[in-house]
């Protein structure tokens, strides 16, 4: 694993952006910043500026890297830098935009042979996004059966809560709640610490709005289930 790897596999993204930026600047003066893991390094280097919320410089440099990807015909590059790039886009509001990257990224790992799980995650939230619920809730449909057939138990924990956010956004709150407490419930069978945090703000903003959602029946047992859950 590269330092630069290591680093961003710890979240420290300001020590990750030093060391590229200066690893990239001896490539391009070495005339060797278009060798395939320079490439590699661009990428990493726009995905830290998007996790350090500097999003002008992160655009910058995935569409560079997008037009080298594309200049290569290296086309798991090119999905790969879409698919941040829709990240990057639709935090600056672009939402449409973002979408039809994620579709290209889809349609390109898909003819690859690969399975674009994470890329219809992130497509998912981002029909959410722009109140295209019917379209989200197939695509999740498609995330979760894709889990459950490879037993990916973390990305099955992260569509359970997606699905209960969209059934939220719909209005069909009891609905909404069983799904948190059923990502809540796996997230907790598989130790995801930081996922159970997530899926309980999530739930509990979602009572917090509707205090007299817990009087319904329907929401008191999965709200019961959770209790024995968490004990």
């Amino acid at each position: 694993m590269k330092t630069y790897e290591l680093l961003l596999s710890e979240n420290r993204y300001a020590e990750a952006i030093a060391l590229l930026e200066k690893e990239i600047e001896v490539e391009v003066a070495q005339k060797t910043h278009k060798k395939p893991n320079a490439l590699d390094a661009l990428v990493s280097l726009g995905i830290c500026y998007y996790e350090t919320q500097q999003m002008e410089k992160a655009r910058t440099v995935l569409e560079k890297s997008l037009e080298i990807a594309r200049s290569e015909v290296n086309q798991y590059s090119v999905s790969r830098v879409l698919h941040e790039l829709s990240l990057v886009v639709s935090a600056q509001g672009e939402n449409d935009k973002a979408i039809e990257m994620c579709k290209e990224s889809v349609e390109l790992q898909l003819e690859l042979g690969e399975e674009p799980t994470l890329v219809l995650h992130t497509l998912s939230v981002l029909y959410q996004k722009v109140a295209r619920w019917d379209e989200a809730m197939e695509i999740l449909a498609m995330v979760r059966e894709s889990c459950e057939a490879r037993n990916d138990l973390e990305g099955l924990g992260r569509c359970l809560n997606e699905i209960g956010l969209t059934y939220l956004q719909k209005g069909d709150l009891a609905t909404a709640v069983r799904y948190l407490v059923d990502s809540i419930e796996l997230k907790h069978q598989i130790g995801n610490e930081r996922g159970i945090e997530l899926s309980l703000k999530n739930l509990s903003a979602c009572l917090q709005d509707n205090p007299f959602l817990a009087l319904d029946p329907n929401v008191k047992q999965h709200l019961d289930r959770l209790q024995g859950i968490l004990e």
